[in-house]
């Protein structure tokens, strides 16, 4: 829980300089209704980044439902997931980056 706290205050932060509040929403929670979740959801030049926070060593893709699902209905250049320390692409599109 810490993770995300984190995580989304440097997220708001990052937000606040790139995007002027009047020029994209800021970050929010995303959720599909079926269980699969997202932390955050960053809009940068029209397109959204969703971005999850899986704190732990290893991050699989069968860790990250949210961005899946999330993916396959807006079709984002991007995804980000938090993990513990590693760097990687897991998948297509879905970036690890250490917290």
């Amino acid at each position: 829980m810490m993770a995300e706290t984190v995580a989304g205050d440097h997220t708001r932060r990052l937000w606040q300089r790139l995007a002027p509040a009047s020029a994209s929403p800021m970050p929010h929670y995303w959720h599909s209704g079926g269980g699969a979740e997202v932390d955050m959801v960053v809009r940068l030049r029209r397109r959204p980044v969703p971005i999850a926070v899986e704190y732990r060593r290893h991050v699989e893709a069968s860790d990250l439902r949210g961005l899946s699902r999330f993916s396959d209905k807006f079709d984002p250049s991007l995804a980000i997931a938090v993990s513990r320390n590693e760097s990687r692409l897991i998948g297509d599109a879905i970036v690890a980056v250490p917290m």
